[in-house]
């Protein structure tokens, strides 16, 4: 049978062209939903949080006062300066507290968005891989049809090359009793030129690190990070009312 490689190319091009179409979907979906609503919530936690230990080191910083103030009055609960210190002490601790409840009710809502941009994230991960995919297997029927058919021939010939190294080879030039064999046999003739292809591939850059891809775009999850995105299982856990570590 005769490999048509023109037909695999355009197959190859066609599925490309509806993996960026997916893949472009699934990046809308979360840029603008979860992505952003997950972000904000994140960075309103992260300022509560930063604005708690503001409140509680100036409670720390007032109840000194205060009780270096009363020390001085005699500890008199009537005395102007002790009573300044001691509003300051209470109004600090009181916004903390205050703050702390707000904190717990945002650390309930941040887990369930996290959920939620982990699923919308999963999909967007799936999509870029396959992606990828499809560009890499576009990118390998393109080469084909470029200089395919000199490799090919290279091959062809090869197949008849008798290869020192084979443990199958006849000196007398019999065929192989097996098809198993014959297969075995040809690939140890070709083994020069694909161990040449594979050394030409570990030499380029792209070997080393998977590149950036123009047509893919960036992978970008934005604030929820590719290390916190939530497993299945504990996206089911926080649907059913449980808590995770973010």
């Amino acid at each position: 049978m005769t490999f048509n490689v023109q037909e695999h190319s355009r197959s190859a091009q066609a599925a490309l062209h509806e993996a960026l179409a997916d893949l472009a979907r699934a990046r809308t979906s979360y840029d603008n939903d979860t992505g952003p609503r997950f972000a904000q919530a994140k960075a309103a936690q992260e300022a509560l949080g930063r604005k708690i230990k503001a409140a509680e080191d100036e409670a720390d910083a007032a109840s000194d006062a205060f009780h270096a103030a009363f020390s001085s009055a005699g500890f008199d609960s009537n005395d102007a300066a002790t009573r300044t210190a001691l509003n300051r002490k209470n109004d600090a601790q009181a916004m903390a507290e205050v703050m702390r409840v707000a904190q717990a009710r945002g650390a309930k809502e941040l887990q369930a968005l996290a959920a939620e941009a982990s699923t919308q994230a999963r999909a967007y991960a799936a999509a870029y891989e396959r992606a990828y995919v499809a560009h890499t297997h576009a990118e390998g029927y393109k080469a084909l049809q470029e200089a395919g058919e000199l490799v090919a021939r290279a091959m062809a010939l090869a197949a008849h090359a008798p290869c020192a190294h084979s443990v199958h080879e006849d000196s007398l030039g019999r065929s192989a009793p097996t098809q198993a064999i014959h297969d075995a046999t040809v690939a140890a003739r070709w083994a020069f030129i694909l161990n040449g292809l594979k050394a030409m591939a570990q030499g380029l850059p792209e070997f080393g690190a998977r590149p950036q891809v123009e047509a893919l775009g960036v992978f970008d999850l934005g604030a929820l990070t590719a290390q916190d995105v939530l497993t299945p299982a504990q996206i089911h856990k926080v649907q059913r009312g449980g808590e995770v570590v973010l």
